[in-house]
């Protein structure tokens, strides 16, 4: 029976694989500024911002959900939640 150590250890190398290869190169050429178009709805804007901070933030600290977190001032269960609200492991699988 795998105890909930271990499931917590293989969530931690699933989220860092998703980093690893050509995200790690990408990580110094990710732009630190972004655009938006202001004919979107707030909420629209707001998870359009996020998405790119939350992208950012994890391909500098390569994939390191706690440290990626840290810089984002919010907890790593709350940026894990964010993660995957803006379903942002799929649009880093699509690349």
């Amino acid at each position: 029976m795998e105890s909930s150590y271990d499931r917590g250890r293989q969530q931690s190398r699933e989220n860092r694989r998703v980093f690893l290869g050509k995200r790690r190169a990408e990580a110094c050429i990710y732009p630190n500024t972004i655009t938006i178009s202001t004919d979107q709805t707030l909420p629209a804007a707001i998870e359009e911002v996020e998405r790119a901070l939350i992208i950012r933030a994890l391909s500098v600290d390569n994939g390191h959900l706690s440290s990626a977190a840290v810089r984002l001032g919010v907890s790593r269960r709350g940026l894990l939640l964010k993660r995957r609200r803006l379903h942002i492991d799929e649009l880093l699988a699509r690349d």
